[in-house]
């Protein structure tokens, strides 16, 4: 999240990305459909702050470090909202159980040799689990439910 303190709100940041701009991977045209947009982060020293204990004094009031009661991950697709269609989930007794139940369901992306000589090659990787995974994971404390997604 980012906190404005021209107008004193909190702005939760929902996008897991600070600069996409690579004609190959996103659209500067943004009537086209079913294409990710380039991103452009907006921040002006003078007006946002990131959000941590050691900025703010106020942060517990300001932006708290909890999570969004009643939100599910979703994709944006056609104009719309869609949840992501969840494929696996398991009972868990808290938060912390569903992460580490995320993980252990995780896709492997540690890379063999990361660093030769100085030179960094990404050699090959995802052998046992080949790029298949769970990426999120929404945790409901009324049913204990730990729902798993991997879709992005």
């Amino acid at each position: 999240g980012i906190y404005n303190m021209r107008d004193k709100q909190c702005y939760i940041i929902a996008g897991s990305y600070q600069f996409v701009n690579d004609s190959s991977t996103c659209s500067l045209d943004v009537n086209q459909i079913d294409t990710p947009k380039c991103i452009y982060p907006v921040k002006e020293i003078n007006d946002y702050v990131f959000l941590s204990h050691n900025v703010r004094r106020d942060y517990k009031d300001k932006c708290p470090e909890k999570c969004n009661d009643n939100t599910e991950f979703g994709k944006w697709k056609n104009g719309q909202c869609f949840n992501l269609n969840s494929t696996k989930s398991t009972t868990s007794k808290s938060a912390t159980d569903c992460a580490i139940f995320l993980f252990d369901n995780s896709p492997h992306d540690g890379v063999k040799n990361a660093n030769v000589g100085g030179l960094f090659f990404h050699g090959g990787e995802q052998e046992i689990s080949n790029g298949v995974g769970y990426n999120w994971a929404n945790y409901y404390t009324e049913t204990q439910m730990c729902v798993l997604y991997n879709e992005p």
